[in-house]
């Protein structure tokens, strides 16, 4: 139990310092790397230019800096999750909806970018998106890809950095930048991907399903709420524990449906994927994208 409300007091303090790093204005990159901490300065990476996107790992340049540490030598030896998404539980908010996660995706060498705030992009070489480890894998097929996940990953990412692409959790959230990305690829011949969809691709109503990567990371998954309810069985109060906990759920899906299909269809995944250029090649830099008309 100790150890639980330890976890529980750092997975605060992180959401904490993550919050307020998110809405503190930064009018440069430079003072926003003078105010973020240590640690969170080596999670959160802003990215601009086309030479910095190099998610081939082909071209011999490091995204990141080699690690020099122990811990991080030994995050080179951890299980990798080449083209896929990956989930994790938010810290507070996955123990009362384990339903709800942040999501990312992995390029073809493992590395993980999940979109955290404006026009920022979390880069991974380990198991680990910007809140927690990552809990649950969902493969993506290559051969479904009509453009390969790495392209759109450059494409969708020097996007979102030259354009401070605005960050928002009740709508153009990490779902909606994998959405993008999947519309970017037009995963299984389709261009119309959105963030319902990608929850479902996550939890296995659609696609090939996904699994946990461990059972440890079920139990932290389901864990807290099942706790819960055990506890309201014991004093009684069952019944209305399921009624707020369904009514909850009810009110946010019946946002992100309202969002997705009657607010904002003009600015849904699909239009904002097609406004995305390519990429020439992987050696370009700046201003070397054409639009796909010129393709």
């Amino acid at each position: 139990m100790c150890l639980y409300l330890k976890k529980r007091v750092l997975d605060l303090n992180f959401l904490c310092r993550f919050t307020r790093a998110l809405f503190t204005k930064k009018p440069n990159s430079q003072r926003q790397h003078k105010r973020l901490s240590s640690r969170y300065r080596k999670r959160a990476i802003k990215m601009g230019t086309v030479a910095e996107l190099n998610l081939s790992r082909e071209e011999g340049e490091e995204d990141l800096a080699p690690p020099t540490s122990s811990d991080d030598k030994s995050d080179r030896h951890e299980t990798v999750f080449p083209s896929s998404i990956v989930w994790c539980t938010i810290p507070i908010l996955s123990d009362v909806f384990p339903l709800v996660g942040h999501v990312g995706v992995t390029n073809s060498s493992g590395w993980i970018y999940d979109f955290i705030g404006d026009g920022t992009i979390h880069q991974s070489v380990s198991n680990n998106l910007s809140f927690n480890r990552v809990m649950r894998v969902i493969p993506l097929d290559e051969s479904k890809c009509k453009h390969p996940i790495d392209e759109s990953l450059r494409r969708v990412m020097m996007h979102y950095t030259r354009t401070n692409e605005r960050y928002n959790l009740f709508g153009q959230n990490c779902h909606d930048f994998v959405g993008i990305l999947l519309n970017l690829s037009e995963y299984e011949g389709k261009d119309n991907w959105n963030l319902i969809d990608v929850a479902f691709l996550v939890w296995g109503i659609k696609g090939n399903g996904g699994s946990f990567v461990d059972v440890n990371a079920m139990y932290r998954t389901f864990g807290p709420v099942c706790v819960a309810l055990v506890v309201a069985f014991v004093f009684g109060m069952l019944r209305a524990f399921l009624h707020l906990l369904l009514g909850l759920y009810g009110a946010l899906v019946g946002w992100f449906m309202l969002y997705v299909y009657v607010l904002n269809t003009r600015r849904s995944c699909s239009i904002r994927a097609g406004t995305i250029p390519f990429i020439r090649n992987n050696n370009n830099h700046q201003g070397d994208v054409v639009a796909e008309g010129d393709v």
